[in-house]
């Protein structure tokens, strides 16, 4: 394991104050854990040094005008080269998140789009660029985000529904959600007063979900995606709910952001459900993860299709939210409707 199963518990829990909220001051946190702001300014920056910590916003998807989200798996019959899928999908304000990939898949796309046709427009015109590479493309629509979120990039901002004042400001904030009111107002060309009006204003707006933090630097060994179909059958659900908070909730209190598994989405299209599972023993969590699903689905179980990120082309690798229990009410409320 790497250093940060070692780092002390004020580290780990001044990690999870980032996490939950990563514009919380150092004064708020030296009163809370009783200890000097030196201590906490220290521990700040060690973090921020073992993990590559960014600063960051978790959007409000359907708020910024984004309501049609998809997850593409890709494989190849010659593969690109990475600087060749860069070249094509680096400036696509759609394309939010790009990594290659290996195993049963060779790439994956994670893709916004504000509907359905403006989707369908991109989605022709990316497997006509790959056509040359003789692509084979899956691809399936979130339909619920469990657990975590895929940060976006200034491009869809830009091109969002915000007013004009806030794509400004929450591009900023997206690069570096902690900085200060002094610093955003030199970024945003106006005063400190005016600033501080439009901050509180953004915070009442819904186009922020949680100011956060995500580590740049790998601190897993292996990335595992899966793919999952499976068919319902009788008590499925009630299985799977077991199964999923078993494995979801382990390490919560501990590092949230350092989740073995930070993405759960209910999916629909050419897959069920998507899982990104990250373990420093890429065997030994391949075989757990897979266990973990027959256990849940039984012989309902079709088929899991897995692949291994190799390298992060664009965006950054995602996290899940704090909030996950809360996050697992709503899926068993939403039982409720039907």
């Amino acid at each position: 394991m790497r250093v940060f199963m070692e780092i002390s518990l004020l580290s780990r829990y001044v990690l999870r104050e980032l996490c939950t909220n990563s514009r919380v001051t150092i004064t708020e946190l030296s009163e809370k854990y009783k200890v000097s702001r030196h201590v906490i300014k220290e521990r700040i920056n060690a973090l921020e040094k073992e993990f590559g910590l960014r600063y960051t916003i978790e959007p409000n998807y359907n708020e910024l005008g984004y309501n049609t989200i998809h997850v593409l798996r890709s494989s190849f019959k010659k593969k690109p080269s990475n600087q060749e899928i860069k070249e094509i999908l680096h400036n696509s304000r759609v394309a939010q998140f790009v990594a290659t990939a290996e195993g049963y898949f060779e790439l994956i796309v994670f893709a916004i789009a504000k509907n359905p046709a403006e989707y369908s427009q991109w989605e022709n015109a990316f497997n006509a660029k790959f056509a040359k590479y003789g692509m084979y493309t899956k691809q399936s629509e979130v339909d619920f985000m469990s657990l975590g979120f895929v940060p976006i990039g200034s491009d869809a901002i830009e091109a969002s529904a915000a007013e004009p004042i806030y794509k400004k400001m929450l591009s900023i904030l997206n690069e570096d959600s902690r900085i200060s009111i002094r610093d955003l107002s030199k970024k945003m060309g106006s005063s400190e007063a005016l600033t501080r009006y439009y901050f509180r204003e953004l915070n009442k707006t819904k186009l922020i979900k949680k100011y956060t933090t995500l580590a740049t630097k790998p601190y897993f060994k292996s990335n595992i995606l899966y793919f999952c179909n499976y068919t319902i059958k009788s008590g499925i659900e009630s299985r799977y709910d077991k199964e999923r908070k078993t494995m979801y909730w382990k390490s919560l209190d501990e590092f949230p952001i350092l989740s073995e598994y930070p993405i759960n989405w209910s999916i629909i299209g050419a897959d069920r459900s998507f899982t990104w599972a990250n373990y420093n023993d890429y065997r030994q969590g391949l075989k757990q993860s897979v266990d973990i699903h027959k256990q849940a689905f039984g012989d309902a179980l079709q088929q899991i299709r897995v692949g291994v990120i190799k390298e992060i082309i664009k965006g950054y690798a995602p996290i899940r939210n704090i909030d996950q229990k809360q996050n697992f009410v709503l899926v068993e409320r939403a039982m409720e409707l039907v």
